[in-house]
């Protein structure tokens, strides 16, 4: 039997948060929701990301005794020194 592949994503402690202000986050509540976006405010009681919309940005407020775990994006895989295409 096979491990679960992992999600693209590098799981972080809510208390982490405060090192991430201004930075993508991806946050999974007890109401088996996923919303990422900027984080814009954190604290013991709740969190807050800038989210895009239809309508535009908007402030989305998280109680924090609704958040499962939070994440930051997963950095895209570079090949530093490898070429992305044969030369002719």
């Amino acid at each position: 039997m096979s491990a679960p592949a992992a999600p693209p994503e590098n799981a972080i402690s809510y208390d982490d948060l405060r090192q991430h202000i201004g930075q993508p986050v991806i946050v999974h509540t007890t109401f088996k929701t996923t919303r990422s976006g900027m984080l814009t405010r954190f604290s013991n009681t709740e969190l807050a990301l800038q989210v895009d919309t239809p309508s535009g940005p908007t402030e989305l407020t998280i109680p924090k005794n609704t958040v499962r775990s939070v994440a930051l994006p997963a950095a895209p895989s570079t090949d530093a020194g490898k070429p992305s295409a044969k030369k002719n």
